[in-house]
């Protein structure tokens, strides 16, 4: 039977030397994924300006993509623990290239609404990473690879977005959205021939039997069958702790949307800069995330190896720098202040995750990640317009004080529900 070679769960082709590990692998697919989707994100806004969008048609094509985003999230978690990560990595690489090959070619707001939804049902690559290192990685080392996948999505977003407003500027809107386009099909074979296809995800017991109980009362076991029967995907909130760790995931991911809302508008209306000093600005951010997941949390975790004590100590932390970075009286204070938004993000962002896709098994991990991917696209909805609503009553500096206090209550929530704790689960170091 004919199979398209980059889809066939066959072996892999023999890597070249610099390709000697899939963590190579992955760091590459990770800059290059992230660098194309900033080269076309510098002007897709312009770009939909330029075709007579109206402030109204912005909002809705943004808005779909969210929606679209939130809706297929579980469902390619789902495929993701059954076809397996390897499937779903190239074969989001492959949507995403005629996605944004059609961005390229837009000369109508149809075509371009038509990319944004081919784009927002299929861009879950960061997923499939996410659960292709759970599968391949023992726990305690999750942190630390996730680390390094973020240091890669950081690097490829601060080089996209300069390197797709100078080809937008020489060649049009044509350029840099076929450039990506291609790029994306560059992943997709690099993946396809170049990244192990590993066996599907099996439970930790080595058959289709949880090792977990249910915690669920017996009095909502009926209704959460009810959902089960709708949202297959459901099925992973009968996992100790899963629920709690997707709450507080909830609160900390609205307060992040706050925050980045929040303070575009504090540098723009409090500071006054221009679009070039705000851009400078963001990519000052990237370049200090960049930094911390790349050197700052292997130390970290050898030093602290119970996630709990680092998360809890990372979420204090970035609610009260939120805080301080809102009342910061100058450009030069902001600056600082920074600097430990951008230490406490880091250790939160990864050392959650791992903590996240330990709590179920690694069959399960995929529809884990498209729940939380859905929470997330739900906060990106919510956070833009409370934010809106705080700095329109209270002022420039509100949405950072709340974004602070919505960390802290996450915390608060962290180690109320117990989700620190050890786990049930059995470690078991994968090769």
């Amino acid at each position: 039977m004919f199979e398209l070679p980059l889809l066939a769960a066959g072996s892999p082709r023999q890597p070249p030397a610099y390709l000697h590990s899939w963590r190579s692998v992955l760091l590459l697919l990770v800059f290059v994924d992230l660098m194309a989707a900033g080269m076309v994100m510098s002007m897709l806004v312009p770009l939909m300006k330029e075709l007579g969008a109206t402030p109204f048609q912005l909002g809705l094509i943004s808005s779909t993509y969210g929606a679209l985003q939130l809706t297929s999230g579980p469902m390619v978690g789902l495929l993701s623990d059954r076809k397996g990560r390897h499937f779903i990595i190239v074969a989001a690489y492959l949507g995403t290239a005629i996605g944004y090959g059609l961005v390229g070619f837009s000369r109508s707001l149809e075509v371009l609404f038509l990319s944004r939804v081919i784009t927002g049902l299929v861009r879950h690559s960061s997923n499939g990473v996410k659960a292709y290192i759970s599968d391949r990685v023992s726990r305690s080392e999750r942190s630390v690879d996730f680390g390094r996948m973020a240091t890669a999505s950081g690097l490829g977003f601060m080089v996209g977005p300069m390197l797709g407003g100078f080809l937008h500027r020489y060649g049009g809107q044509r350029l840099p959205g076929c450039l990506a386009a291609l790029l994306f099909l560059c992943n997709a074979t690099l993946a396809s021939y170049f990244l192990p296809a590993f066996p599907g995800p099996t439970s930790d017991k080595g058959g289709p039997e949880s090792p977990f109980p249910s915690p669920l009362p017996p009095r909502i076991r009926s209704w959460h069958a009810r959902l089960e029967s709708v949202l297959p995907q459901a099925a992973v909130l009968r996992r100790p702790k899963v629920g709690a760790l997707l709450a507080v995931r909830a609160v900390l991911g609205l307060a992040v949307q706050v925050f980045r809302e929040g303070f575009t508008t504090l540098v723009l209306y409090r500071f006054e800069l221009d679009a070039r000093q705000n851009g400078m600005l963001i990519s000052y951010q990237g370049f200090l995330t960049t930094l911390v997941q790349g050197f700052a949390i292997r130390p970290l975790v050898a030093s602290y190896p119970k996630e709990g004590f680092l998360i809890q100590a990372g979420i204090t932390s970035l609610g009260l720098a939120y805080v301080a970075a809102s009342l910061g009286p100058s450009i030069r204070s902001l600056v600082v202040l920074l600097a430990p938004v951008a230490l406490a993000g880091g250790v939160v962002r990864t050392t959650f995750t791992a903590l996240l896709t330990s709590a179920v098994p690694s069959s399960e991990v995929g529809q884990l990640l498209g729940l939380a991917d859905t929470l997330m696209s739900t906060c990106r909805v919510l956070g833009p317009t409370l934010a809106g609503l705080l700095v329109t009553r209270l002022g420039t500096t509100a949405p950072g004080f709340v974004s602070g206090m919505l960390v802290l209550l996450a915390g608060v929530l962290f180690r109320a529900l117990g989700c620190g704790q050890p786990s049930p689960r059995k470690e078991k170091d994968i090769p």
